[in-house]
C-alpha cells in the first residue's frame, strides 16, 4: 500500500435533523478509487423513504467538508451512485462524502480522505493480471505439517512445501489463512498462534507475531494497521503488520471468524461457539475502523462462516447452520444493505447438517456471480437469483471432495481445492467461469485458503 487510495477520517455516518423532523435517509461513502494527478472517483449509497430532491458527493482540501464547498451531483437517484471529481491540484490531500439532500436538509456519509498524483506520476494503471496463486496448506491436526504452495499460472510450474525449503522450518499447526501487502505475505497459523510475515517474492522470514488465542484472518487496512480474527477470544485483536506489534484488542463478547470492509466499517462474523458455549454464533458485529469500538450487531444464521461483497457493495453472509445437534439449525444465506444494516434477501437451505452444510462463499470478478461449497461440490447462484441452486455446478471426481475455492479476479477462472482422504496430498483444479476443466496440480496435505499474488 505504498500508493494510498484513501484513508478514514473521523466523521461517521449521520442522520440531520431539521425542526425536531428526522427523515429516514440513510447515506454511506464507500471508497475512493481512480486517483490521478487531477482527477478521482468517489462512490457510495443513498437510501430514503422519502423524495430525494439532488445527490452526490461534495469534497474540499478541508475536514468537514459540505455542499457549501465543491460538489458534484448525481445524474441520477440510483442507490449506489458514483462521482468523478474533476479539475483537483496535484499533489493536494481532499476530504469528500456523499451527500443527499431531503426536505431542503443535507444529510452526509462518512467522510474520506485521499491524496491526488504527483504531476510527473502517471496515471495509476490497473491491477495487472494475477501470475501466481499461493495455495496454504492446512496439515494435519497437531502434527505441525502446514505448508505453502507456490503456482505459476503462466507456465505451470509448482513449488511445493515452499516456506520450509527456503526458511529450513515447518510453517506450524494449521495454516489458516493468508493476507498481502506492501511485498509482504503473511501466514495465520491457527493452532500455532502466530502469524508470520515473508518477503512475498522470495517467501524469505521477516517476522512472526505471537500472544493470540487462535487467530483466523487477517484485514489490512493500512502499512500500519490490521484487523485479526479470533475462534478463541471474545474480540478482535489490532495490529501493526508494518512492525509485527500489537496495539490493542476490541472486546466483542464473541468469537470472531470472516470479515469484509466498508467504508470505515469493519463487518465481522461470529462463527464458532465452540470456545464461548455460553453465547450465541448468530450475528455480524459491525466495528467503526476510526474509533474501533463496535457500532452495531447484525442478527443472521447459525454459524456465519463466510462473507463477500457484491457489485452494489452489499453483504452476502454464508450461515452453515452448525454441525453439533443442540446449536443446529438449517444452513442460511443472506444478503446486508451496508446503509442501513438491514437484511435485504434471506434464503434457507432445505436440510440441516450433514445433508446442508453450505461454506467459503466466494463471488466472481463481475461482483455478480456467488459462489459456495456445500457436501464437497461446487455450487454457483446469480445475486440476483430468486432461488438457491438445486443441483451442484461442479461435482469431484470418485473421491474427491471440494474443501475451498478462489475466484481468479482478471478472467472469472474458478480454483478449487480438494483434500481427497484428508490424508494424501491434494488437488487443485481450475476450471472456467462456465465449469470448463483448464488444468489441476497436486498440491500438499488438506489445501485450503488460496490467494493470488497482487500484480
Amino acid at each position: 500500500m505504498k500508493r494510498i487510495i484513501y484513508i478514514l477520517t473521523v466523521a461517521s455516518l449521520f442522520f440531520a435533523v431539521s425542526c425536531g423532523k428526522k427523515d429516514d435517509v440513510k447515506v454511506l461513502t464507500t471508497e475512493v478509487t481512480q486517483i490521478t494527478n487531477t482527477t478521482a472517483v468517489v462512490k457510495g449509497m443513498v437510501e430514503s423513504s422519502v423524495t430525494i430532491s439532488e445527490q452526490g458527493v461534495c469534497y474540499s482540501s478541508k475536514p468537514e467538508c459540505s455542499i457549501d464547498d465543491n460538489k458534484v451531483t448525481s445524474a441520477s437517484f440510483l442507490t449506489n451512485l458514483s462521482c468523478k471529481l474533476t479539475g483537483l491540484q496535484p499533489e493536494t490531500k481532499y476530504f469528500a462524502r456523499v451527500y443527499a439532500i431531503v426536505n431542503d436538509v443535507a444529510y452526509y456519509g462518512d467522510e474520506l480522505s485521499f491524496t491526488t498524483l504527483d504531476q510527473t506520476d502517471p496515471d495509476p494503471e490497473p491491477e495487472g493480471e494475477p501470475k501466481i496463486l499461493f495455495v496454504l496448506n492446512e496439515g494435519t491436526y497437531t502434527y505441525a505439517n502446514s505448508s505453502l504452495t507456490y503456482y505459476d499460472l503462466e507456465t505451470g510450474a509448482v513449488e511445493n512445501n515452499i516456506f520450509y525449503r527456503v526458511n529450513g522450518s515447518p510453517i506450524g499447526d494449521v495454516g489458516q489463512s493468508l493476507a498481502q501487502n506492501d511485498g509482504h505475505l503473511y501466514i495465520i497459523v491457527n493452532n500455532s498462534n502466530y502469524i508470520y510475515k515473508t518477503d512475498i517474492n522470495t517467501i524469505q522470514y521477516e517476522a512472526q507475531l505471537t500472544n493470540f488465542n487462535s487467530p483466523r484472518y487477517m484485514k489490512i487496512v493500512a502499512d500500519d494497521k490490521a484487523y485479526v480474527t479470533d475462534i478463541a477470544a471474545r474480540g478482535v485483536w489490532v495490529i501493526n503488520p508494518e512492525t509485527m506489534t500489537h496495539i490493542k484488542f476490541i472486546e466483542t463478547g464473541k468469537p470472531t471468524e470472516n470479515m469484509v470492509l466498508v467504508g470505515n466499517r469493519l463487518y465481522v462474523t461470529n462463527w464458532s461457539r465452540y470456545y464461548a458455549s455460553e453465547v450465541e454464533n448468530t450475528t455480524v458485529q459491525v466495528i467503526d475502523t476510526n474509533t474501533d469500538q463496535q457500532t452495531d450487531e447484525i442478527e443472521v444464521g447459525i454459524e456465519p462462516n463466510s462473507m463477500v461483497l457484491d457489485k452494489d457493495n452489499n453483504i452476502w453472509v454464508m450461515c452453515g447452520g452448525g454441525y453439533l445437534e443442540e446449536w443446529q439449525d438449517t444452513a442460511r444465506l443472506y444478503c446486508i444493505n451496508p446503509a442501513n444494516n438491514q437484511i435485504i434477501k434471506s434464503y434457507t437451505f432445505p436440510d440441516i447438517y450433514p445433508f446442508n452444510y453450505p461454506g467459503y462463499l466466494n463471488i466472481d470478478n463481475t461482483g455478480s456471480v456467488l459462489y459456495y461449497i456445500d457436501n464437497g461440490k461446487l455450487f454457483k447462484m446469480s445475486v440476483d437469483a430468486a432461488e438457491l441452486p438445486t443441483q451442484p455446478f461442479i461435482t469431484p471426481s470418485s473421491g474427491g471432495n471440494f474443501y475451498n475455492l478462489c475466484i481468479n479476479p482478471h478472467n472469472g477462472d474458478i480454483y478449487i481445492s480438494d483434500a481427497k482422504g484428508y490424508t494424501t496430498s491434494g488437488e487443485v483444479y481450475c476450471y472456467t467461469s462456465d465449469g470448463t476443466f483448464v488444468t489441476s496440480f497436486t498440491v500438499g496435505l488438506v489445501p485450503s485458503f488460496m490467494m493470488f499474488k497482487k500484480e
